[in-house]
């Protein structure tokens, strides 16, 4: 009895030393995951995609997305607005295929340009603030010139939406192209730890459908904005 006793004992030690010193299961490592918060501590670590080359074309094309799922929920816009005008407007935007081919474009401000535009300005409001607002309106001074129903349908739809970029330093304009939808801009701003907040809008305007190239985009928007100090190339 005695004898089993010691048995006993020491097959329990034993476990209890086999599951102390396992090693435990650590997240797989691969080249297509970053920890984010936790470090090496698997249990708390939080992980996200690594960036890739087309990483941000991807997600403005998901939150561009979202635009196309409010547009086409009728329960949505009559909660929103009764007015015929609008709700016609939000039809034709819900009607275009989103998924049919494209072009997208790059559109970035130089460094000149945010020094013009602060001189003799209130400096109560930050440089950076002031940027960013400025930025945001762009699409909606072009939208305006079709019309205040045309702005009043695409603000109800414009979306946002937050992620994690370890490769986006300075904001930018993506303008996506659809073959058979209207044309979309997503606007992208890093924030602190890695994370980018995107604003996204559909872009209206008679001229756009006869302006194809870099250069004649570069000319349209320069026009539009009073800005000189832009740069619009097409990403392939």
């Amino acid at each position: 009895m005695k004898n089993n006793l010691f048995v006993m004992c020491g097959v329990i030690a034993l476990s209890v030393l086999s599951v102390g010193c396992s090693p435990r299961h650590a997240p797989k490592e691969t080249s297509s995951v970053i920890g984010v918060i936790g470090g090496s501590d698997g249990p708390t670590s939080i992980y996200v995609q690594e960036d890739t080359s087309d990483f941000l074309l991807q997600r403005g094309l998901e939150v561009i997305e979202k635009m196309c799922i409010l547009a086409k929920d009728s329960t949505y816009i009559h909660y929103c607005t009764q007015n015929a005008d609008i709700i016609s407007r939000v039809k034709h935007l819900a009607s275009c295929h989103y998924h049919s081919g494209y072009k997208f474009f790059e559109i970035v401000f130089s460094p000149a340009f945010l020094k013009k535009k602060m001189t003799g300005r209130n400096k109560e409001t930050s440089d950076k603030l002031f940027f960013e607002r400025f930025c945001q309106s762009i699409p909606m001074w072009i939208n305006a010139y079709a019309g205040s129903a045309n702005v009043a349908a695409i603000s109800m739809l414009a979306c946002e939406e937050v992620f994690h970029c370890h490769t986006l330093a300075h904001p930018c304009f993506y303008l996506y192209r659809f073959e058979q939808g209207i044309d979309c801009m997503v606007w992208f701003v890093p924030r602190k730890e890695s994370i980018v907040q995107s604003y996204a809008t559909f872009l209206v305007h008679e001229r756009l459908a006869d302006l194809k190239t870099a250069n004649e985009l570069k000319a349209f928007f320069s026009e539009m904005i009073g800005v000189a100090e832009i740069e619009v190339k097409e990403i392939n």
